[in-house]
């Protein structure tokens, strides 16, 4: 799994402290439940392209999918190729590609298919607002 990690140190007299975060700056694959379930519990935020490598439209909104994750630090991007994930693909129930599944807080929000560019800006944009 891809992920930029920030570290601060506090210093303190003798004493060191290390503080680590970690926040996904570029779409992460996937494969399995246990991981998406993994990410859901850590991101408050989460976009979810479902493709397969086969889908012309798939490939054609991948650059739109990876410069949003790289503008909205506070949302995770998660890339599921339906191909190698039956148990993401079934769970949830996936028939078309793209598909992109939002969730805020674990719970489910919104979806759509199709690879409009735009909508997809427009959704991140509406769903997840900077408040």
């Amino acid at each position: 799994m891809q992920a930029s990690i920030s570290v601060t140190f506090c210093c303190l007299s003798l004493t060191v402290q290390s503080v680590v975060t970690t926040k996904i700056m570029a779409p992460v694959c996937i494969t399995t439940k246990a991981e998406l379930d993994d990410i859901l519990a850590k991101h408050k935020l989460v976009v979810i392209d479902m493709y397969a490598e086969w889908c012309g439209p798939c490939k054609m909104i991948a650059p739109t999918f990876n410069k949003l994750s790289e503008e909205r630090e506070d949302v995770a991007f998660i890339k599921v190729d339906v191909d190698e994930s039956d148990e993401i693909t079934e769970f949830l129930k996936v028939a078309a590609m793209p598909t992109f599944i939002f969730f805020k807080n674990s719970q489910e929000i919104h979806r759509f298919q199709g690879a409009n560019g735009d909508k997809l800006k427009k959704d991140v944009n509406n769903y997840f607002s900077e408040k």
